[in-house]
């Protein structure tokens, strides 16, 4: 169980911001969901942001076998849209993660999604509980703990928004 405890609030914590960026600024969503040829309102992009921040908070605050299984199809959802618009090539110009127009969706944000999809899915099956059912186990009043989630969580984000722009372009297949 304590294994899966920090990737798995990681990816919980990554889904919520990302949620709050589509609330915050939808733009960007909605050129990545029309540029695959799915519904591309603002109100889809922010229907899409909310249930993304809800999922991701109740998984960090309480946790549990059926929201874990909701931040694993949340990330295999991600997943297929990486595939599909890594097939398109470069018309995708950016992935609409994070609320910003200049980060196109590569290998690394399909590795990474199939990574939180499997940690969330152990999480599930181990009925893994919130933050403060797993920080009781942990030394220093689980600080360390939640320095490395906070840590964790800043270095996904930054592989799915700033790596993107630094590796170049992939090959149109």
């Amino acid at each position: 169980m304590e294994g899966f405890a920090a990737p798995f609030f990681v990816a919980s914590a990554l889904l919520a911001l990302a949620g709050g960026a589509k609330l915050a600024r939808p733009e960007p969503a909605m050129g990545a969901l029309r540029s695959v040829g799915l519904p591309s309102s603002r109100l889809v992009a922010q229907v899409l942001g909310t249930g993304e921040v809800l999922v991701g908070s109740v998984a960090l605050i309480v946790g549990g076998a059926p929201v874990a299984w909701l931040v694993a199809a949340s990330y295999l959802g991600f997943a297929g849209f990486v595939v599909v618009a890594l097939r398109k090539g470069g018309a995708v110009a950016s992935c609409g993660c994070f609320g910003t127009d200049d980060s196109p969706p590569t290998t690394v944000h399909l590795v990474l999604n199939l990574l939180a999809a499997m940690t969330a899915s152990g999480a599930a099956v181990a009925g893994l509980g919130g933050i403060p059912d797993v920080i009781g186990d942990q030394p220093a009043f689980g600080l360390p703990f939640v320095g490395f989630v906070v840590l964790g969580t800043w270095f996904a984000y930054l592989a799915l928004s700033v790596l993107p722009t630094l590796i170049p372009a992939e090959p149109s297949r």
